[in-house]
């Protein structure tokens, strides 16, 4: 979870939000909000095991490139590495191979290790259910846009959150016709043969036949995203992607009150929120001292960021003109000087109730807010300024809150009002109130929805308050009842019954 220009997070690369990502939430593969098996509270967003349509044969490594060094956290006790493959290797790979990629995490339990590529959009996730301490995990890789060089990069992160590593290394992959991306389409068009297959997909693994779900596809510079198709249907959000190589990838994520994980089909490791309703959001300031601006500016830059988005979101009513918004967040501010034992962590329900005097149980959400000019969260997993992110979504909606959903950190008093700058770019606005919001509904760490009502190409990098992903929420019609997918009864002209 991490890219972003506009929000704010420093990396550009296809994926996000895999253990302590950027904007975005944490999941398990296929997936982004993470949770190891027999714990509670995780980052959400970390894809971890993909449902394929087809499983590729293993690519061998060629011999060639140079040693691979392992990546260590600030104290050096956690340690992630490749195994097997050097920086700068080789891989003479056949059209329909994948390549399999080894890594191991040790010196700590981890709750699990991801792999993302910088471009092609690719991330997977895999949990480490059993504690092991080493942990070592399987990856198959299939480079998507054929021959080329693509970044390859490990992140895992400890049980307790509190320290993460992560490892970047170069590879080429030659012996496959290389993918342009694919030209513009004309407003609104889908090939009718996408829409075949991406029907058949809901139909045969879901058991959902579906006349309008919701289907479209973005145009990011640099990579080829996939066909993405989405539909909130039964406290189930179901995803269906569709990639340039003709693989097909289907998750079906469990909706809160939905509890129950299916950890092989989930993308996310807890329910993720229903994107509509009234959510009361309790906003933890922890204010280092170094931006020197008062608690009466603060919460009055939260209350005009709150007015900000929830006027936005007023433009998508529940049914139809004048009626109530589909969305709406309700914000608490706290302002607390920041504890010497919270200062670059996360903090814990426990200690709001001891340091700010407020009951968190009471909100649906929880954010923190870390005013530093010297962004000590963001550097506390010891990672360079390139692999860091100015905001973080840790869990949607799960059974018992654990933690902070969504970590932000402001390091200028001008981003508390986004002086002179689009709304996007107010971090209260645009990072907190929308792009670490629609992670918490299910917005995938490879930012592969579109930000747009549709049927307009968008070629925004991630989402945000002036764009948000309206189609792929369920917040517009796609079936031509009248009514919002999300609020229907009959949602993308499924048969009712």
């Amino acid at each position: 979870m991490k890219i972003v220009s506009q929000i704010r997070t420093v990396t550009v690369a296809g994926v996000s939000a895999l253990f302590l990502f950027s904007c975005n939430l944490q999941a398990a593969q296929p997936s982004p909000f993470t949770t190891p098996a027999g714990s509670t509270g995780g980052p959400i967003a970390t894809p971890a095991v993909t449902r394929a349509e087809t499983i590729a044969a293993t690519a061998g490594p060629a011999a060639t490139g140079t040693a691979q060094p392992c990546a260590t956290s600030p104290d050096g006790t956690l340690k992630v590495c490749f195994l097997d493959v050097n920086d700068g290797q080789t891989f003479a790979v056949n059209p329909g191979e994948s390549i399999k990629i080894s890594a191991e995490a040790s010196g700590a339990i981890v709750t699990g290790i991801s792999l993302s590529t910088d471009i092609g959009n690719f991330a997977q996730y895999v949990e480490n259910p059993g504690n092991a301490n080493p942990f070592q995990a399987e990856f198959s890789w299939t480079p998507t846009l054929g021959s080329g060089t693509y970044r390859l990069k490990l992140e895992t992160l400890t049980a307790d959150k509190m320290e993460s590593a992560s490892a970047v290394i170069s590879v080429t992959v030659t012996g496959l016709a290389s993918i342009s991306p694919t030209p513009t389409l004309a407003p609104g068009a889908v090939y009718p043969e996408i829409k075949t297959r991406i029907l058949a997909a809901y139909s045969t693994l879901f058991k959902l036949d579906l006349s309008a779900p919701a289907i479209i596809r973005k145009f990011r510079t640099g990579g080829e995203d996939p066909w993405v198709s989405t539909a909130y249907i039964r406290n189930l959000l179901y995803d269906v992607e569709l990639f340039p190589d003709g693989h097909v990838e289907t998750w079906a994520t469990p909706v809160f009150p939905n509890t129950n994980v299916d950890y092989a089909t989930s993308y996310f490791k807890e329910p993720v929120c229903r994107p509509a309703g009234v959510y009361s959001m309790l906003v933890v300031f922890l204010d280092f001292g170094n931006l020197k601006v008062g608690k009466d500016e603060i919460l009055a830059d939260l209350a005009s960021a709150t007015a900000d988005a929830n006027a936005r979101y007023a433009e998508y009513p529940s049914a139809g003109p004048g009626s109530a918004p589909i969305l709406q967040i309700h914000t608490t501010g706290v302002v607390i000087p920041v504890p010497k034992a919270v200062a670059g962590k996360l903090i814990t329900p426990d200690q709001i109730r001891t340091y700010a005097g407020i009951d968190p149980s009471a909100f649906q959400w929880i954010a923190q807010v870390d005013l530093d000019s010297a962004s000590t969260y963001r550097y506390a997993g010891g990672q360079s300024t390139e692999a860091t992110s100015f905001g973080y979504a840790f869990t949607g909606c799960p059974a018992k809150q654990s933690m902070v959903n969504i970590q932000i950190t402001i390091d200028a008093a001008a981003q508390l009002q986004g002086t002179g700058i689009g709304i996007d770019d107010n971090v209260l606005t645009g990072t907190m109130l929308a792009h670490e919001v629609f992670h918490l509904f299910g917005y995938p760490a490879s930012h592969s929805w579109a930000c747009t009502d549709g049927p307009q190409t968008d070629s925004a990098d991630s989402c945000g308050i002036g764009r948000p992903p309206a189609l792929m929420l369920g917040w517009i019609d796609t079936d031509g009842d009248g009514i919002p997918e999300i609020m229907d009864s009959t949602p993308y002209g499924i048969a009712p019954g």
